[in-house]
C-alpha cells in the first residue's frame, strides 16, 4: 500500500499557515485540559492487515501538540474546510492515533475530499491508498466502538469495501475479499450496499473467468438466506421491512440474468456429475433450486435423492415428498412426509404444519378422507390462521360427502360442513377469500333442495349433526 500519509504529499502547500482567529486560539488553550480529561484509556492495539501499530503514549510524545492539532483540525473540519484541516489532522493521525476514534471518522471525509478534488491521477491513487489505511488503522486502534463498545471490524470493512468498490472498480479481487469478510462477520447486520456490491463484484469476477459461475449462485443464496433472517427479525417494523424489501429487490435484479432454471441447473450439473456424493454440494444444489422453484428438474430430483440417502433430514424428506407429489405418487409422498415429521424439532412448528397439510392433500387424492381430515386438523392446530388449511378440510368434506350416509340428506349433509370450512377459511385469512367464495358457490349447489328438506321434515336454519367420519355440527340449508 503506497499511502501518502508518511510521505510529503500532505505538505504540498509549503506556505500552509495556521491563520486562525484569536477565538480559535483561545478555544485551544482554554479547552486543552478539558479535552485531555475527556479521553478514556484505550487498550494497546495489535497489528492489523500488516500495519505496525503506534506503541507510544495515548497523546503521543508531545501531548500539548497533539491536543493543539486536534483542536485546530476540528475547528477547520466543523467549518467544512477540509483543505486546511488536512495538515493538523495528519499530525494527530500519525503522532497520537490513540487519542480519539473520531480522528478516523473525520479522516475518511477529509481524505475523500482530497480524492475528489485532486487532479493529478498518481496523487489521487495515493489518496485512495490513504483512505484504505484510515479504515485499517481504525480497526487496529479501535476494534470496539468508542461508545457502544461493540466489535466493529465487520462494519468498518463494509464501509471500506463500498468506498473501494466505487473508487477502484478495477480492483475487483481485493474489493471482493473486503466485502466478503465484512458479510461473514456482520451476517444479518450487514449493510445493504455491502450486500449488493458483494454480489456485483462476484458476478464481475465470474464473468472475467476468475471465478466459476457457481460462485454467483452461492453468493446469491448466501445473501438471500441472510435477508430471510433479517426480514423475520424485522417483523412488525414497517420501516425495516421496507428497507430489506429494497435490498432483496436489488439482489434479485443483479442475479436476474442467472436466475432461470436452465442457467442454474447448467451451472451445477457438471459439479454434481463430478462429485454426486458431496453432501455440502448437494445441500447447495437442493437449496438454490428449491428457492428458485426449479424443483421439476432432473438435477433437483437426483441431488435430493442422493442427499436423503447420505444424510436424511426433515428437510430432505420434505423435498422428497414434494417431488413425489409433483409426480402424483401419493403413497410414496406420504411415507416421506411421515419421516419429516419424525425428524423435525419441536420448535419447527411451521414446517410440521406444512407437512400435515401436504399429508391431507395426498390423502384427499387417495380418497382416504378420514386420514386426510386428521392431518388437516393437526395442521390447523399448529397454524390456525392459515386459510388454505381450512380450505383443504372443506375439500375433504365436499369430496367425501356422497359416500357418507344412506339417504339423500345424509349424503348431502357433508356439503353443509364443507361450506362452513370455506367460510371459516376466508374469515381467518383474507388472501383465500376469492377462492373460498368460488367453492362456496359451487358446493352450495349440491345442497338438498327445499322440496327434499320438506320431505324429510327439515327446515333451513335448524342445526344438524353430520355423521360418519365427518362428525361435524352444522346448519341446514337449501340449494340455491
Amino acid at each position: 500500500m503506497q499511502s501518502i500519509l508518511y510521505k510529503n504529499f500532505f505538505d504540498l502547500n509549503p506556505n500552509f499557515i495556521y491563520s486562525m482567529k484569536a477565538r480559535i486560539l483561545t478555544a485551544i488553550l482554554g479547552g486543552g485540559l478539558m479535552l485531555m480529561a475527556s479521553f478514556t484509556s484505550v487498550a494497546q492495539p495489535v497489528s492489523y492487515n500488516g500495519l505496525t501499530p503506534y506503541n507510544g503514549p495515548k497523546f503521543g510524545q508531545d501531548s500539548v501538540s497533539c491536543i493543539t492539532n486536534i483542536s485546530l483540525y476540528r475547528e477547520f473540519y466543523k467549518q467544512g474546510n477540509f483543505k486546511d484541516a488536512l495538515k493538523p489532522w495528519r499530525y494527530v493521525f500519525t503522532k497520537c492515533p490513540l487519542a480519539r476514534e473520531t480522528t478516523f471518522l473525520d479522516g475518511t471525509k477529509i481524505i475523500d475530499y482530497k480524492i475528489k478534488t485532486e487532479t493529478n491521477p498518481e496523487l489521487k491513487k495515493k489518496y485512495i491508498d490513504t483512505l484504505g489505511l484510515v479504515y485499517d488503522s481504525r480497526i487496529m486502534y479501535f476494534p470496539l466502538h468508542y461508545r457502544s463498545k461493540k466489535p466493529q471490524e465487520g462494519y468498518i470493512l463494509g464501509r471500506k469495501g463500498v468506498d473501494m468498490y466505487l473508487l477502484r472498480p478495477d480492483a475487483s479481487q481485493s474489493n471482493w475479499e473486503i466485502l466478503k469478510k465484512s458479510i461473514e462477520i456482520e451476517g444479518t447486520e450487514s449493510q445493504a450496499d455491502v450486500m449488493v456490491y458483494y454480489l456485483n463484484t462476484t458476478i464481475k469476477l465470474a464473468n472475467e473467468g476468475k471465478f466459476e459461475k457457481t460462485a454467483i449462485v452461492d453468493a446469491y443464496d448466501q445473501l438471500s438466506s441472510l435477508i430471510d433472517v433479517a426480514e423475520n427479525n424485522a417483523a412488525g417494523d414497517s420501516v425495516a421491512m421496507k428497507n430489506w424489501e429494497n435490498v432483496r429487490a436489488n439482489i434479485e435484479s443483479s442475479f436476474e440474468p442467472y436466475a432461470n432454471c436452465e442457467n442454474i441447473t447448467g451451472i451445477y450439473q457438471a459439479k454434481f456429475e463430478a462429485d454426486p456424493k458431496n453432501i455440502d454440494l448437494l445441500k447447495k444444489i437442493t437449496k438454490i433450486l428449491d428457492r428458485k422453484r426449479c424443483t421439476g428438474s432432473k438435477l433437483f430430483f437426483d441431488a435430493t435423492s442422493n442427499l436423503h440417502k447420505l444424510e436424511p433430514t426433515a428437510n430432505s424428506a420434505s423435498m422428497m415428498a414434494k417431488m413425489n407429489i409433483k409426480e402424483e405418487k401419493w403413497s410414496q409422498a406420504l411415507e416421506y412426509l411421515k419421516q419429516s415429521l419424525e425428524l423435525y424439532s419441536p420448535e419447527e412448528s411451521d414446517k410440521k404444519a406444512e407437512a400435515y397439510y401436504l399429508m391431507g392433500f395426498c390423502n384427499l387424492s387417495l380418497k382416504s378422507f378420514s386420514a386426510g381430515k386428521q392431518a388437516a386438523i393437526k395442521a390447523i392446530e399448529l397454524k390456525p390462521y392459515k386459510g388454505d388449511y381450512y380450505m383443504l378440510l372443506g375439500d375433504l368434506y365436499a369430496s367425501g360427502a356422497s359416500a357418507c350416509g344412506g339417504d339423500d340428506i345424509e349424503k348431502r349433509a357433508g356439503y353443509w360442513a364443507a361450506v362452513d370450512k370455506y367460510y371459516q377459511a376466508k374469515k381467518v385469512d383474507s388472501s383465500v377469500a376469492a377462492e373460498a367464495d368460488k367453492r362456496i358457490n359451487s358446493t352450495s349447489s349440491a345442497f338438498p333442495t327445499s322440496e327434499t328438506l320438506f320431505f324429510y321434515g327439515m327446515k333451513p336454519g335448524q342445526s344438524y349433526q353430520v355423521g360418519c367420519w365427518i362428525n361435524e355440527s352444522t346448519t341446514i340449508r337449501a340449494s340455491r
